[in-house]
């Protein structure tokens, strides 16, 4: 039996099933618009949506918790954001070491948090059929300037940051 590619759901953009890795759209968080890594033109805000599926032979729709997830990044966005870029100044210099050779794009060290609207932007979101106290969690990968090929990712369950780590 042939299984939609399409999907519809009430609250989410139209999904679209991309085979052995679950339903995907492409959404616009408004919080994650303005960041400009590298020198880049600002970010929109547009990204990337998946939504993990426990069984890709069936096709399994997002659930409500997923669901629900989705629309805390728009709803909270802002206070979302705002705890993702505290964690990842947290970890900034042992991600980097010593040798910090993003200072002399910055015209110095990191000292704020504000800085990193110039060094990141948000990739990816996976929204993963795992749930903490019926809450979906999130996992945002972010490219960054210090490193070009792997970035680092953080994982939020409602608003609060439960990870943020180099990929």
């Amino acid at each position: 039996m042939n299984k939609p590619d399409t999907l519809t759901i009430d609250g989410l953009p139209q999904l679209t099933w991309e085979r052995k890795s679950g339903w995907h759209c492409d959404a616009l968080l408004p919080a994650w618009a303005g960041f400009t890594p590298g020198g880049d033109p600002p970010t929109t805000g547009d990204v990337s949506v998946s939504f993990d599926c426990p069984d890709i032979y069936a096709r399994t729709p997002p659930s409500v918790a997923q669901v629900a997830a989705f629309h805390r990044l728009i709803v909270d966005g802002e206070a979302i954001r705002d705890a993702i870029l505290v964690a990842a100044f947290g970890e900034y210099q042992d991600w980097l070491g010593e040798e910090d050779a993003i200072a002399e794009e910055l015209g110095g060290p990191l000292v704020s948090v504000a800085q990193l609207v110039r060094l990141i932007a948000l990739n990816i979101v996976n929204i993963t059929h795992e749930q903490v106290g019926g809450e979906a969690t999130a996992d945002l990968d972010f490219d960054c300037v210090w490193d070009h090929e792997h970035g680092f990712m953080a994982s939020v369950t409602g608003i609060e940051v439960t990870y943020v780590g180099l990929r």
